[in-house]
């Protein structure tokens, strides 16, 4: 068994929607949630889902924007990993140019060892969502503000 930087959880809703199950016994993920969860094994990370595959259902939402699932790992594994985690991941499935200029959804909480959890959430323009995103990290590393 190949051992692992730490686990990614991926939760059932979408940013800023909520995990409604649609009234069903399945739990609504993005559509974008496989291949994230490839990029996250990629770098050494195990993937672990709230809800049993057979009680998964993936939802594609149908625009121009990128809707990733609902990301969340202890400050452990972030540590593990280093800053840059989840934008890395972003523009390796988006790519780097359409990650910048499309509109992001990202729901991305981080727990801390006494059981405290950090939620950063936002919307809007990929290169403003990412550079927010990296300030979220280096926050929670201690790092502080990236140096502009």
């Amino acid at each position: 068994m190949t051992e692992t930087l730490g686990t990614v959880r991926i939760v059932a809703g979408t940013p800023g929607e909520g995990t409604d199950a649609h009234g069903e016994e399945s739990f609504y993920y993005p559509s974008s949630t496989p291949d994230i969860a490839k990029l996250f094994r990629e770098r050494g990370l195990s993937v672990e889902f709230e809800h049993d595959q057979a009680d998964r259902r993936y939802t594609s939402l149908h625009s121009a924007e990128f809707w990733l699932p609902v990301v969340c790992l202890s400050l452990q594994v972030l540590q593990s990993v280093g800053e840059g985690l989840l934008t890395s991941v972003i523009q390796d499935w988006i790519g780097r140019a359409d990650s910048e200029t499309s509109t992001l959804h990202v729901t991305y909480r981080i727990s801390r060892p006494n059981g405290e959890e950090r939620e950063f959430s936002a919307t809007g323009p990929g290169g403003e969502v990412m550079e927010a995103l990296d300030v979220f990290e280096r926050k929670q590393l201690g790092l502080g503000e990236i140096e502009a």
